[in-house]
């Protein structure tokens, strides 16, 4: 027996019948073994061949013999390292099996990361903050068993924002005067989008979500 892509093993013989203290080192002829079985053969049983023996002491009679090619085990190679992932990400999942088999892969959690499958290649579609675990599995072939399978876990975290915008720059208002400010919070996908308004002086103007409304008469930079 040996597995799929090993060498095969030596083939041996065992004689039986012999009289007296002769072996099969007293046969004039020694058998000659052989089997059809390649490094390369498919998982499966092959005849081993025993022929040749010859002797004028003895009948010869042959039982053949068979080789047994079993599945190769296989491992996964899988190198990603997912720290920092934010929500709303693609990230194109790469992983091997020596088997040159496909790789496939699992989340633990749909709702926080998505197994997408585009034309044979996987991708990972992260949803929203939490832990999650990727499995990388190979279900075996023909040729191998399947494989250990290879976990990550990791947490998706929130997108943090990185700048403000607003829809004015500097503006004058008359006392009185009132005006609403859009705050645009990039990038487009931060994950909290609550801003926090202010003033620096509440006896020219006040804020609340946005609206400007000023008191007396002045500028105000925004």
């Amino acid at each position: 027996t040996r597995k799929y892509k090993e060498p095969n093993p030596e083939l041996t013989y065992k004689g039986v019948g012999f009289v007296a203290n002769e072996s099969e080192k007293d046969l004039s002829a020694l058998p000659v073994l052989s089997t059809t079985a390649l490094e390369n053969s498919k998982p499966g049983e092959y005849p081993i061949t025993i022929t040749g023996a010859n002797s004028s002491n003895y009948e010869i009679e042959y039982l053949q013999g068979t080789l047994t090619i079993e599945k190769a085990d296989q491992q996964i190679t899988w190198n990603q390292g997912f720290d920092g992932t934010t929500v709303d990400s693609e990230i194109a999942l790469v992983a091997t099996a020596s088997s040159e088999g496909q790789v496939s892969f699992s989340s633990s959690d749909e709702s926080i990361a998505q197994i997408i499958n585009r034309n044979g290649m996987y991708w990972l579609k992260t949803l929203k903050e939490g832990e999650v675990t990727i499995t990388a599995y190979q279900e075996g072939t023909d040729c191998y068993e399947a494989a250990k399978p290879v976990s990550k876990t990791f947490v998706v975290k929130p997108v943090v924002a990185t700048g403000i915008s607003l829809n004015y720059s500097k503006l004058s208002l008359n006392v009185g005067g009132e005006i609403a400010l859009t705050a645009n919070v990039q990038p487009e996908n931060t994950s909290n989008k609550a801003v926090v308004w202010t003033t620096s002086n509440e006896a020219i103007a006040t804020v609340e979500n946005g609206n400007v409304i000023i008191k007396p008469e002045g500028w105000l930079d925004t």
